[in-house]
């Protein structure tokens, strides 16, 4: 880390098979404001990948916001960076992250899923310039989506609880103004894809054909 706030850094991720891979960065090794790491990326690498120094979140006092079962560590991460000059990035990995099928991430939990939304409500009341990069808002529409839309879809749910959770994902004021925002300039093809296609699909129908679609792929 040397004189930097903070270390982003690839894992190695582990899976169930005991696989290893490392997670690659998408940004070239050196030192980055807040604003020019976001300028950096399509999507900004969230935690586990951030190693971050002590000293500022004890001076700062901060904590993971409770109100939010998913996501949180992201959150986290962005009152992080308020108090951050310089972050180092290097393309070692040096830490083991265990993915685990039966985790929080992967599975659904409609009573917790959609405090995601609560990211929106906490990151519209932050004033920073880099809050308006393209990468911030599509990492933070990712982030939803990754934890409501597309993990239904990967777990090939259509019951009633998984399209009344998706609807009112969609009939979210916060969530529609970010998914309207949200610029497609100088993404890369794979979420300008998505982004374009949840834009312009009904939301219970798109949702329904994704589904289906991933139950005909398995």
């Amino acid at each position: 880390i040397n004189g930097s706030d903070a270390l982003l850094t690839p894992c190695i991720v582990v899976l169930e098979d005991n696989k290893h891979k490392l997670q690659k960065l998408p940004i070239q090794e050196g030192i980055y404001s807040v604003k020019q790491l976001y300028e950096s990326c399509n999507v900004f690498p969230t935690a586990p990948m951030i190693v971050y120094r002590n000293s500022i979140i004890k001076k700062n006092k901060l904590r993971f916001d409770i109100t939010i079962k998913s996501g949180e560590v992201y959150t986290f991460t962005v009152d992080f960076f308020q108090h951050t000059e310089q972050i180092s990035v290097a393309h070692t990995g040096f830490y083991n992250y265990v993915m685990r099928s039966s985790s929080a991430t992967h599975l659904p939990n409609y009573a917790t899923d959609l405090s995601v939304l609560n990211i929106l409500n906490h990151f519209n009341s932050i004033q920073q310039e880099w809050t308006n990069t393209p990468a911030f808002k599509v990492t933070a529409l990712k982030m939803i989506l990754s934890f409501t839309y597309n993990k239904y879809v990967r777990c090939g749910l259509i019951d009633n609880n998984a399209i009344n959770t998706i609807q009112t994902l969609f009939s979210t004021k916060s969530f529609q103004h970010l998914l309207q925002t949200t610029s497609l300039h100088n993404i890369n093809l794979h979420y300008w894809l998505f982004i374009s296609y949840i834009k312009i699909m009904p939301p219970k129908i798109g949702y329904l054909f994704c589904t289906y679609i991933r139950k005909l792929i398995k």
